[in-house]
């Protein structure tokens, strides 16, 4: 009984913090579109993705996710255009985001690219409510909240520059919230989502003709507001960093792992089932700190289906070389 209420406080508290960090895909890697746009385009292929992410596995009320996005490399305009979607719900409350994307593309010599992106659209969040009395958090800001919901703008910047073996990028998601300063003293704060800063590197290393074997790294920062027991009171950030590789056997199969601080340690494998249709499976073993915790109950799993359409021959003088390996 006792992990069943340390859950669900946890989760009410998530209420408030939730949000305050983008979703974290676990294989992200294959889907930078999420939290950076100037990543759109970026490959010899016309991309969808979908994938579908039950977190905290067991538990009643625990985060569900499910994101979709598609994007493409048009020669016409020497840009990437794209669009993306995720639904977001832990417990009673909802997030909806929408967005669409373009990225410019800049040749640097023959083989490398420079990037620039913005997405923009729309989040929508409804707030469900709470059966978890908590002492710190004022009723009257629950009384308010409650069945509450509110659309806002929303808008991602995003850089990245590639070559055939390389990729680094620099983004931040929803610089859009100061726009709405006029929140920032009042519960209804939380329906605005805190910015969130990235910067990632992968690098494609050959072991062999059949074999490539791709180290990848993330920080990532979250604006948060921290609250007392009625109102926000003040700004910190918080950082977030990841390590990890994937290692693909030549449009066969791949499998990987990677390293979150204070949070999980992923594993991952994934399988071509055709020249256009590649599947994978990610699971999170949940730890906390450096004590790690059998209880699978916290374990985290997520599915990815990617349908693709190749749009550039590796000959092609106008391709878009993009160091991921598995595009």
């Amino acid at each position: 009984m006792k992990k069943y209420f340390t859950f669900t406080l946890a989760l009410f508290l998530g209420i408030f913090a939730r949000g305050q960090q983008d979703i974290q895909l676990s294989q992200q890697m294959f889907s930078k579109l999420n939290n950076n746009p100037a990543a759109t385009g970026l490959s010899n292929y016309a991309n969808a993705y979908l994938f579908a992410r039950q977190q905290w596995a067991g538990f009643e009320g625990a985060p569900r996710t499910i994101v979709f996005n598609a994007n493409t490399y048009l020669e016409q305009i020497r840009a990437g255009v794209g669009f993306s979607a995720f639904g977001d719900q832990v417990g009673n409350n909802n997030l909806f985001n929408v967005k669409a994307a373009y990225a410019y593309h800049v040749r640097i010599g023959r083989e490398n690219y420079l990037s620039l992106g913005i997405g923009a659209g729309f989040i929508h969040r409804k707030f469900g409510g709470t059966t978890v009395n908590e002492p710190e958090v004022d009723p009257e800001i629950i009384r308010m909240l409650m069945g509450q919901s509110r659309w806002k703008a929303d808008v991602d910047l995003g850089v990245t520059y590639s070559t055939p073996k390389f990729i680094v990028g620099l983004s931040a998601t929803h610089v859009s919230r100061f726009l709405y300063t006029n929140d920032r003293n009042s519960p209804f704060d939380w329906f605005n989502l805190p910015m969130n800063a990235y910067g990632f590197a992968e690098y494609a290393i050959d072991l062999n003709k059949n074999v490539r074997l791709t180290p990848r790294a993330q920080v990532s920062s979250v604006f948060s507001t921290h609250r007392n027991d009625t109102l926000p009171i003040k700004d910190k950030i918080d950082w977030f960093y990841e390590f990890g590789a994937l290692v693909e056997f030549k449009n066969k199969f791949w499998i990987g792992g990677t390293f979150r601080n204070d949070e999980a340690i992923i594993a991952m494998l994934g399988i071509y089932l055709g020249p256009n249709l590649r599947v994978g499976y990610a699971y999170d073993y949940k730890y906390f700190g450096k004590t790690f915790t059998n209880r699978r109950s916290f374990g985290s799993h997520e599915l990815m289906v990617n349908y693709r359409i190749r749009i550039f021959d590796n000959d092609d003088q106008n391709i878009d070389f993009a160091p991921r390996f598995f595009d």
